[in-house]
């Protein structure tokens, strides 16, 4: 997958239905993103979401089940800093991608203040299952 595809599709996972920032991140040329796309295509997300005002909710790549706004929730645990909301917000990206092993590195990143937040078990919880559905289809072989 190229570059460009590869960062469009992370941005479509990191602002799902969000037409202006899709539009946006068609605008940046394939040869300014890095080898990793992902990270960029995160700072894009974070900066875009930072300079509009968000009054309506939109569905939150933490929970693909429950549409909600991930600002939100993270407004009402106060405990969790926009450095560490990011951080799990990139592990989810990293799980969304079929990156486990980086999705666990973000995490292992978190100070361990943050561990007991609902977002950091939630995505912590995830990284086990996926570790867990990996380990159950080596065996199966």
């Amino acid at each position: 997958m190229r570059r460009k595809q590869q960062f469009l599709k992370a941005v479509q996972i990191l602002a799902p239905g969000d037409t202006f920032i899709l539009k946006a991140a068609e605008r940046v040329p394939e040869e300014s993103l890095p080898v990793a796309p992902g990270g960029a295509a995160l700072q894009l997300v974070v900066a875009m979401q930072k300079l509009i005002p968000r009054t309506g909710h939109t569905p939150s790549s933490f929970d693909s089940d429950t549409p909600g706004c991930h600002r939100r929730e993270v407004r009402n645990h106060s405990k969790l800093s926009m450095s560490h909301a990011l951080r799990i917000k990139s592990a989810n990206f990293w799980l969304e991608l079929g990156e486990a092993d980086q999705a666990l590195q973000e995490l292992k990143a978190l100070p361990s203040s943050a561990w007991s937040h609902p977002l950091a078990v939630k995505a912590r919880m995830a990284v086990l299952r996926v570790a867990r559905e990996r380990n159950e289809a080596t065996v199966q072989e």
